[in-house]
């Protein structure tokens, strides 16, 4: 992580649906220098459908560069409705700029 370059971090939830299109059930923005600043290096973000997102982000020992993160889901939306039962996971995306514009490409999949 460089200090004097600003590094964000999109996770988003989404809701797993096995015959259909996966059902996006938010997603929030953490800027890395803003949570390594916070106390206990932990941000919390709370989505517009219900719930909150933490992340967590500490110093690998002898990590050559990387960076170990921890987030957590509470009290999300169950988007399935009344009798059915939400199935979360999260993506993280990492921000390419290339000639045709700046894309987000999914670097992670939770399972």
């Amino acid at each position: 992580y460089n200090f004097s370059k600003v590094t964000k971090l999109t996770i988003s939830i989404f809701d797993e649906v096995r015959k259909s299109a996966d059902k996006k059930m938010g997603n929030a923005v953490f800027e890395i220098g803003e949570v390594l600043g916070s106390r206990g290096n932990i941000k919390a973000k709370k989505l517009k459908n219900g719930g909150t997102l933490f992340c967590r982000i500490v110093k690998a020992p002898s990590a050559g560069g990387m960076f170990h993160f921890q987030i957590n889901g509470k009290g999300l939306k169950n988007v399935d409705g009344m009798f059915g039962k939400s199935d979360p996971f999260f993506e993280v995306s990492k921000l390419i700029n290339a000639a045709g514009g700046a894309t987000w490409q999914v670097v992670h999949r939770s399972e």
